[in-house]
């Protein structure tokens, strides 16, 4: 039988503010196409994942963003593995007493401080309610960075799916970071623990308080903005929110 219990979360709550931008401002009308039935973004991965300590310290946000470099990286054609040495110190370092940290706080020391040599030159809140800008998220950024109120009950399942009880309530196990790199008809998959989970579409819908996409400049092709996203302006408004733009990284090699 499985049991997730023993392990760790370490998401904070979720911080809505107000100057957060949103990724449906950048979409333009009539010009984006649709995001395909399905899209894999993990299986270029070909190696342990690994756990970076989160079976024991609750640095699920940082282990998290290593999973999101690796899968970015190998379909790049160059995979990087953050070292878990340089992971987990960044995680100390942030959270000393092992208390978690808040993702919208994260993302932004991100942008100004790369990990593993890679930073993201912006990000921006999903409509985690709207499955069409969730999916279209996941498609054209690399999949997507989540916040989530793990409920008891998920604690034990195969498959994460809703279900009914006092263990199914948001937030009764606690705050977990999610990045989900995969989709298909009813079901997205995300890394967690090391591993590959599947989670049904009315499980996202239930328990995700938060969702960004993340864009990374050595991800998009060439640098180039994908058709139908306004990312210029995307990256001129953050600009005036947080600060100067973190440098970009070094765009892995193809």
């Amino acid at each position: 039988m499985l049991d997730y219990s023993r392990y760790k979360l370490g998401k904070r709550p979720a911080k809505h503010k107000a100057k957060t931008l949103k990724l449906a401002r950048y979409i333009i009308p009539g010009v984006l196409p649709k995001a395909p039935v399905a899209r894999d973004w993990l299986s270029a991965v070909r190696t342990a994942w690994g756990m970076y300590d989160n079976d024991t310290m609750g640095d699920c946000v940082v282990a998290g963003v290593a999973h999101m470099i690796m899968w970015w990286s190998a379909n790049q054609g160059n995979l990087i593995v953050p070292e878990p040495e340089e992971v987990i110190a960044l995680y100390k370092k942030l959270s000393p007493n092992d208390d978690g940290l808040v993702i919208l706080d994260f993302l932004d020391y991100w942008r100004k401080n790369p990990i593993a040599g890679q930073a993201i030159g912006a990000y921006a809140a999903v409509n985690y309610r709207d499955p069409v800008e969730l999916t279209l998220a996941m498609d054209l950024f690399g999949g997507i960075a989540s916040g989530v109120a793990l409920p008891i009950a998920a604690q034990n399942q195969s498959v994460w799916t809703p279900t009914s009880g006092w263990d199914a309530a948001p937030g009764t196990w606690g705050g977990h970071f999610l990045p989900w790199g995969a989709y298909q008809p009813g079901l997205k998959t995300c890394i967690t623990w090391g591993q590959e989970k599947e989670a049904t579409d009315g499980w996202v819908s239930t328990y995700m308080d938060e969702a960004y996409a993340l864009i990374a400049p050595w991800w998009l092709a060439g640098g180039k903005t994908p058709e139908g996203i306004d990312t210029d302006t995307l990256a001129k408004d953050l600009s005036l929110v947080t600060g100067p733009h973190a440098p970009a990284g070094n765009q892995p090699e193809s």
